[in-house]
């Protein structure tokens, strides 16, 4: 990494070096703007996410030149999923996906804005005191080993995932009435009942837990729920104990300790203001459900990207207005397939309605669920 401090001025800031705010860096680094990427945590680090990347998301890479970016680290293609709910498993095939860890993917994404030319500087508690206009640049400050620094820039993305608060006046948007807080911890064991290319994801009314098998050869739990649910219960583990339960799935393998959590999941779309742009869930999506979490996070950050670029050519500073327009036409369908998909799974007539459908007309519970998960190819049994 480089460890020359940077400069006063640049084209664009990059807060959050997730897969939204490294590919967005990286994207803007190749067309030659100057670019600074700030990420508060060191990495490699842990998130709680479920660890799938969506055929969507690995198209995205491999139109950007890292498709073997994946192989590399070892990432495993999903062979099937099971859908556990109300006592009954439906099993489909993989649809594409691709199991990566997120300490193992953000860590290499991040490596390669550096390639492009990007600055990233680690441990850097960013803060935009400033959002800019038509007339003035946007400015950002933060902390780097206990020195406060500070720089103008002529567009900041804003890509620090659900915990936006500290980035100051880059806050996203609010929680809506029915979001869901998301949990996760990781364990070194397999259970017997989970091999390797396998997703287990398990509905109940009070929310969901899936759990797979990473590269690095441990178990991913990730799990969303109910708030209110979650206080009365005041336990991550019983929460989702419960759930599994309720579901009528074996619980014994549920890790008791080691689980984190996140803000409320879907909130309401926020663009941004000014020169500045949010990416990825700082923006505002809904649960990521279908497994479209990293692949938006990419999406995102190569069309905020270009927004960017454009403006930049054309010396224009509404940029958070074009991003606006932008995001709204991406999240229009996305937004209402994962909104329905998570209301659908946690009703039990709407889950035993599909089983049926399934069974008697396999062909269109294909169509309907590959439309539902944005999938490209998929199969199906089910099984009691």
């Amino acid at each position: 990494m480089r460890s020359h401090l940077p400069s006063k001025k640049y084209d664009a800031v990059v807060i959050g070096a997730g897969p939204a705010g490294s590919f967005a860096a990286r994207n803007l680094a190749l067309r030659g703007w100057r670019t600074l990427l700030l990420e508060a945590d060191e990495f490699p680090r842990w998130k709680v996410c479920g660890a799938c990347l969506g055929s969507s998301g690995a198209k995205i890479l491999d139109d950007a030149g890292l498709g073997g970016m994946l192989d590399r680290l070892g990432a495993i293609h999903l062979s099937r999923t099971e859908v556990c709910c109300h006592g009954r498993t439906t099993q489909i095939d993989g649809c594409g996906i691709r199991v990566i860890s997120r300490s193992a993917l953000d860590y290499a994404l991040s490596n390669e804005a550096v390639k492009a030319g990007a600055e990233l500087r680690y441990k850097a508690i960013a803060r935009v005191v400033d959002a800019g206009n038509h007339d003035r640049l946007a400015k950002v400050k933060w902390i780097e080993h206990g020195e406060m620094h500070e720089v103008i820039a002529e567009s900041v993305i804003v890509a620090c995932g659900l915990n936006t608060s500290r980035a100051g006046v880059a806050t996203s948007g609010r929680a809506t009435k029915h979001s869901l807080m998301g949990l996760g911890t990781t364990t070194d064991e397999l259970p017997d009942w989970l091999p390797k290319g396998t997703l287990r994801m398990v509905f109940a009314r009070y929310g969901y837990v899936g759990c797979v098998q990473t590269e690095r050869g441990g178990t991913v739990w990730a799990a969303a729920v109910q708030p209110g649910f979650l206080r009365s219960i005041a336990s991550p583990h019983e929460a989702c104990r419960r759930i599994l339960v309720h579901a009528r799935v074996e619980a014994g393998a549920l890790p008791t300790v080691g689980w984190r959590g996140t803000p409320c999941l879907t909130r309401s779309l926020n663009p941004g203001e000014g020169r500045i742009v949010r990416v990825g869930d700082a923006a505002g999506y809904v649960e990521p459900v279908t497994g479209e979490g990293i692949s938006w996070a990419l999406e995102s950050g190569s069309l905020a990207s270009h927004v960017i670029d454009q403006a930049l050519v054309g010396n224009r500073g509404d940029i958070a207005e074009q991003w606006a327009q932008v995001l709204k036409r991406a999240l229009r369908v996305k937004r209402f397939r994962c909104a329905l998909t998570a209301k659908a799974v946690r009703r039990p007539v709407v889950t035993h309605l599909f089983n049926a459908l399934m069974a008697r007309n396999p062909a269109l519970g294909q169509a309907t669920l590959r439309k539902l998960i944005g999938a490209r190819s998929l199969g199906e049994r089910t099984a009691r």
